[in-house]
C-alpha cells in the first residue's frame, strides 16, 4: 500500500483474492462509475429498476433515472402518477384536487368531488355555471344573466340576477 487515506468518493475496494482464499483490500484508490453506488468498500448498482444514478452512499434511492423515465420519490416510473406532471425527469404536484394538469397553475382534470373551473379545481361551481357531475368540471351558462342554469340545456335559467326576472316559459332572464 503506498496509499493510506482516500480523497472524497474515493475508496479502497475489497475484492476476494482466489490464491489466498481471502478477502483484501485494493492497493490503489478507486471510484464507483455513475451507474453505481459506492456502499461501503464496494461499488453497487442500483436497486431501483430503471435507474441510471443513486443517491450518495444509499443503492434504494434513485437521483436519475434513464431517459424517458420520471423520477418521484427516488423512484422511476414510466409516467408521472395521477395528480402529477413531468418537468424532464422530474414528476412535480398538480394543484390540490387535480388529477391531470399541465403544469401547477393549469388543472385539466380534476378528483371526483371537486369542478374545473378556469383550470383549478373548486369544491362548488361559481355564480353563472353548472356543475357537470360525469366530467367534474363547471358548464357557464349561455346567459350572463343567468346565476343558475340547466346542464342539458345552459339556455335555460333557474334563477337570474337581482335586476332580472325569469321566464317561466321560455327559462330566459328578462
Amino acid at each position: 500500500h503506498d496509499c493510506v487515506q482516500c480523497k472524497d468518493n474515493y475508496f479502497f475496494q475489497e475484492f476476494y483474492d482466489v490464491e489466498t482464499s481471502s478477502y483484501k483490500m485494493s492497493e490503489n484508490c478507486d471510484i464507483c462509475d455513475t451507474s453505481k453506488v459506492q456502499i461501503d468498500s464496494d461499488c453497487k448498482s442500483c436497486k431501483s429498476k430503471n435507474c441510471s444514478m443513486c443517491e450518495q452512499g444509499n443503492d434504494s434511492i434513485c437521483r436519475y433515472c434513464n431517459v424517458p423515465m420520471a423520477l418521484i420519490n427516488g423512484y422511476c416510473y414510466e409516467n408521472c402518477p395521477v395528480g402529477y406532471y413531468q418537468i424532464g425527469q422530474d414528476c412535480l404536484n398538480c394543484s390540490e384536487n387535480c388529477s391531470s394538469c399541465r403544469d401547477d397553475q393549469t388543472c385539466n382534470k380534476c378528483l371526483p368531488g371537486s369542478y374545473l373551473f378556469e383550470n383549478k379545481c373548486v369544491s362548488e361551481c361559481p355564480l353563472h355555471t353548472v356543475a357537470d357531475p360525469v366530467n367534474f368540471e363547471c358548464i357557464k351558462c349561455t346567459q350572463s344573466e343567468c346565476e343558475k342554469c340547466n346542464l342539458n340545456n345552459t339556455l335555460q335559467c333557474y334563477d337570474c340576477l337581482s335586476n332580472y326576472k325569469l321566464d317561466e316559459d321560455s327559462g330566459m332572464c328578462i
